[in-house]
């Protein structure tokens, strides 16, 4: 089975072929502000580098946020169109629980952004109650609440993660947006 994830929530491209269950190869690149210019072609060329065509994929994992808004629409918006016109399943995977390890004791996890924290809090090792911290907002909150900082996907855990997760129809995945845009401020 052939899995693609694809990660565009922040300013780091990811991309990920699978193979049951297991990384056959990877690319990722940090790039702030040209993901819609070099997605496709970053996408195009791990195939080939592969010997793949879309048509070998039997699976899209869709990371949907929180991050940069343009980043998970772009992301979120290339997944679900393979997944419809290639007719195949889906899944959604929020960029916390891609980078979430259960054996972390802790009741908060985060992630680093350019303006502040995406958070999430742990209950009974699921994330919950998504929200967002400005840094002025982040100094306060860290002082009075336990949490461990998680930017990296957990690239080998995450088929383990997204194992009894269900298939969603492709129109249904949307984006998870947790911070206020600027125009709604």
């Amino acid at each position: 089975m052939i899995s693609l994830l694809l990660d565009t929530h922040n300013d780091k491209l990811t991309i990920i072929i699978y193979k049951d269950d297991k990384v056959l190869d990877m690319i990722s690149k940090n790039d702030t502000k040209n993901h819609s210019e070099i997605f496709m072609p970053l996408l195009i060329s791990l195939l080939e580098k592969n010997k793949m065509s879309v048509h070998d994929i039997n699976e899209i994992i869709a990371i949907v946020g929180p991050g940069s808004f343009t980043g998970i629409r772009l992301g979120v918006t290339v997944a679900k169109t393979l997944a419809y016109t290639l007719n195949i399943p889906i899944k959604s995977l929020t960029s916390l629980e891609a980078c979430y390890d259960p054996k972390m004791a802790s009741e908060y996890i985060l992630q680093e952004e350019k303006n502040g924290f995406y958070g999430a809090h742990i209950i009974n090792n699921e994330l919950k109650d998504y929200f967002y911290l400005t840094i002025k907002e982040y100094n306060e909150w860290s002082k009075i609440n336990s949490y461990v900082m998680e930017n990296e996907l957990l690239v080998d855990r995450i088929p383990l993660i997204i194992k009894d997760k269900k298939s969603e129809n492709p129109h249904s995945v949307n984006p998870l947006y947790v911070k206020k845009i600027e125009a709604l401020k």
